[in-house]
């Protein structure tokens, strides 16, 4: 395996200014207060501004300082237009049928599919302040760019150039090996595809120099190549940039149901360190780990990909998304699912990177939706169960407007939908600064979410439900010798239910802190505005009567927490917020009329809610993620 780090092209952009604001909000983020001195930087950042389309982007405002908040990574609301006014609409996560011309939060990406300039726009808003910072991106003609560099490929005949939607002036050629591409890379930079025709490999295409393009021709189903040996289908290794692979469907030969090894150990694509890599609308299923990513790899992008069915094996671990230490990752649009032995996605070590509108389902009873974790890479075995920290952060990640949830099928499940957490209780592995806001998380059993983010981490707006869960989520401080407990975690604005007691467990607590044997209790826990509802409960998440709970232990010090205007134990029991008698969708969450949580929320420094509806400093606040 290769390793390495790639270097992107950094853009900074910055605005300037002073402004004296007489509007609600103070200095700190309480969002109250009168008149200011404001004084903001507005920072964009680019990894590039040119190439060929399909051109893929991430972009972020990492920098960006202001004088309402010490944390404007956190309490800086960012709007994004990409000026792709034909981008789209997305098919999966909390938001399906949104568009994909605008984004939110400080790390966003995009993929440009046409040729053309783009504006991109960048509005912020920090509760005194609006300010905005304009980019100028330029995607090439792949017609031109590629002019005398395109080679048409078919397994069954050989194309015939301007017939079958197979450019004029292109080569063509009959390949029946899949791992002669490699070679022809050489020489042709766009490769396209026979729809409807297939390989069979054991070998993998590795792409020379690019930037290049693996992707379809003709009309038709996408052509499939079928992976039957360990490795990966396409190869990416350090020293190739800038290769997309779009409309290509990877599988194996053999049934899921009764796998050979080889085939087991597959990937549809392995990123060892290469950069710009982007894969787009692909159907991956039947192999190991369906996508592999390692070696610090810079610029990942997953677009509009169904990624599936891992194989069920004897060698345990098969995933379907991994990933360790990916800069730049840009994990949007997807649905994962199948598979029965692990995580549905694994991320590792992962920085300044954005996962949102995906939908991902557990792989299994003790997997994870998605779980993203420290980095642990350059550390031997020893060095790793001896909690050896190798210095690297997982940090400024974006987990937004996705559908995760846990596994459906078992009583027996303790499968959360999203865990921030660090791999074991010998590991050194460290997270920080995360935002994850407006998911829709679901769990069969135990707890919904868990967080051991070391140092900032903001929960908002997000929908918990859990059938039959013992929480909805816990701020976990692990038992481990080498990772710090959680500190500066803020939950605001989160809706967390559990439909009865009857199911699995009868007992509930929306929020746990845990407490360390080692690293003692984790701090500056603040939760506000967040409602909890859990009819027919008896006990609460530690087992203990007489009632279903907000918060626990009793045992921790309220030195240790915030805890301002959310549901009390009574209302947790007895008071419903909303008027669905079976909530399900998002929309049947809105408070009702007549319930506690209309109109009763605190100032919090949040600027919209799960539904993207706008808040200012003087907005009538609500309890919970959906205003009425």
């Amino acid at each position: 395996m290769f390793s390495t780090t790639a270097h992107f092209l950094r853009v900074i952009l910055i605005a300037h200014v002073v402004l004296l604001m007489s509007c609600g909000g103070a200095a700190g983020g309480d969002g109250g207060g009168g008149s200011t001195s404001v004084t903001n930087n507005l920072v964009l950042n680019a990894t590039r501004l040119t190439g060929v389309a399909p051109l893929a982007i991430s972009f972020d405002t990492i920098g960006t300082t202001s004088t309402a908040t010490s944390r404007p990574f956190h309490e800086v609301q960012y709007t994004w237009d990409f000026g792709d006014t034909g981008a789209g609409t997305w098919t999966y996560g909390a938001k399906a049928g949104s568009s994909k011309n605008v984004a939110y939060g400080p790390v966003t990406a995009h993929v440009f599919e046409t040729a053309g300039t783009y504006t991109v726009k960048v509005i912020s808003y920090d509760g005194f302040t609006t300010m905005t910072k304009t980019v100028s991106v330029v995607v090439t003609d792949p017609d031109t760019v590629f002019s005398g560099k395109t080679l048409c490929v078919s397994s069954t005949s050989t194309p015939t150039a301007n017939t079958g939607g197979c450019p004029s002036g292109a080569a063509v050629q009959l390949v029946t090996s899949w791992s002669d591409l490699t070679n022809l890379s050489n020489t042709y930079k766009r490769i396209l595809l026979k729809r409807g025709d297939s390989w069979t490999t054991t070998s993998s295409f590795v792409p020379k120099a690019g930037p290049g393009l693996l992707t379809a021709y003709g009309t038709g189903a996408n052509p499939v190549v079928n992976m039957n040996d360990s490795g990966g289908a396409v190869y990416i290794p350090s020293s190739i940039a800038d290769w997309r692979i779009v409309d290509v469907d990877f599988s194996a030969t053999a049934s899921k149901a009764s796998p050979d090894t080889a085939a087991a150990e597959a990937a549809s694509v392995f990123i060892s360190g290469g950069s710009n890599t982007l894969i787009l609308r692909s159907d991956i299923s039947k192999l190991r780990n369906n996508i592999w990513v390692n070696g610090s790899s810079s610029g990942v992008y997953i677009f509009d990909s169904i990624i599936r069915d891992p194989w069920d094996n004897s060698l345990g671990g098969p995933i379907p998304v991994y990933m360790e230490d990916p800069r730049y990752l840009a994990f949007v649009g997807n649905s994962v699912y199948g598979g029965t032995q692990d995580h549905a996605v694994r991320l590792q070590g992962v920085i300044n990177s954005v996962i949102s509108n995906n939908t991902i389902v557990s792989a299994q009873a003790r997997g994870h939706a998605l779980t993203i974790r420290g980095s642990h890479s350059g550390l031997t075995s020893t060095e790793l169960n001896n909690g050896t920290w190798n210095g690297v952060w997982t940090e400024n990640v974006v987990v937004s407007d996705n559908i995760l949830n846990g596994y459906p099928n078992s009583s027996t499940s303790q499968s959360p939908g999203l865990s921030l957490v660090v791999t074991n209780t010998n590991s050194g592995e460290r997270l920080r600064n995360i935002v994850a806001e407006r998911n829709l998380i679901k769990s069969y059993n135990y707890s919904a979410t868990y967080s051991a983010v070391a140092n900032n981490f903001t929960f908002r707006n997000n929908i918990v439900v859990s059938v039959g869960g013992m929480f909805g989520m816990i701020v976990e401080s692990k038992n481990s010798n080498y990772t710090p407990a959680p500190s500066s975690s803020f939950l605001y604005n989160n809706t967390f239910y559990k439909s009865d007691g009857s199911s699995y467990v009868n007992g509930y607590t929306a929020i746990g802190i845990s407490k360390s044997s080692i690293y003692g209790q984790a701090t500056g826990t603040v939760m506000k505005n967040n409602i909890a509802y859990a009819p027919g409960n008896t006990k609460n998440g530690y087992t203990q009567d007489p009632r279903a709970t907000f918060m626990g232990p009793s045992t921790v010090s309220s030195a240790d927490y915030v805890l301002i205007n959310n549901s009390t134990d009574l209302q947790v029991n007895s008071s419903k917020p909303w008027s669905s008698s079976s909530p399900s969708a998002a929309v049947d969450f809105t408070p009702a009329v007549s319930t506690y949580a209309l109109s009763s929320g605190v100032s919090v420094p949040v600027w919209n809610d799960f539904l993207l509806k706008p808040l200012t400093p003087s907005s009538t606040r609500s309890m919970g993620a959906i205003l009425n």
